[in-house]
């Protein structure tokens, strides 16, 4: 039903990242950067929408917009990505029902 294909990354231990692929979800907002008087200003407002699957998702999660590769740190993430703040379930018996994940 949605476009966009997202990749979650959960910390492990001493195992570096585990790796979930999801299709089929909507990924809305972008980060932004601007110049302020002292340096970088980063804004982030990111909102994605997983239809209910069997997936587990949790603040602080790394999410990257596509399809991401196994990585051993947050360093080697490519593309756009967020850190989960909040998840929360809707289900209300419509379209939209699923999981909205927001971060930053």
């Amino acid at each position: 039903m949605f476009p966009h294909t997202i990749t979650v990354y959960r910390h492990q231990d001493e195992d570096g990242y585990l790796r979930t692929v999801i299709h089929g979800v909507y990924w809305f907002g972008s980060k932004s950067q601007a110049k302020a008087d002292k340096g970088v200003d980063q804004d982030a407002s990111v909102t994605v929408i997983i239809p209910f699957l069997n997936v587990d998702v949790r603040p602080g999660d790394l999410i990257v917009k596509g399809h991401g590769q196994a990585i051993c740190s947050k360093a080697k993430l490519e593309n756009e990505w967020i850190t989960a703040e909040s998840v929360s379930k809707h289900d209300v018996g419509s379209d939209l029902d699923g999981i909205t994940v927001k971060g930053s």
